[in-house]
């Protein structure tokens, strides 16, 4: 008879890489001031990208591929923008007056 050879279970690190959501906050710790959002605003109105400099600039945008105005700005904030829908009127029968 041959031993079948002893299988030890393996252990599987059980965190996964998670992939960097869309929306959420990026460290820019090292590059802008301080902590965030290194003395930038964090909530503005159709605002999807916040960006910083180390000397202190800021710069909003209302999309994610509009470039900064300038070189050095570290993205420490970005959203994934709203679909913009169009509202739709809610479908009513119309009423046909009868006539006797």
């Amino acid at each position: 008879t041959t031993a079948s050879p002893s299988r030890t279970p393996t252990s599987v690190s059980a965190s996964p890489t998670k992939a960097p959501s869309p929306d959420e906050e990026q460290s820019c710790s090292g590059t802008c001031p301080g902590t965030f959002p290194y003395g930038c605003a964090e909530n503005l109105v159709n605002v999807v990208k916040y960006g910083c400099t180390s000397d202190g600039h800021c710069s909003y945008h209302e999309t994610l591929d509009e470039p900064y105005p300038f070189a050095g700005f570290c993205t420490y904030k970005s959203l994934s923008p709203s679909p913009t829908s169009s509202p739709i009127a809610p479908s009513v029968p119309s009423a046909v007056p009868s006539s006797k």
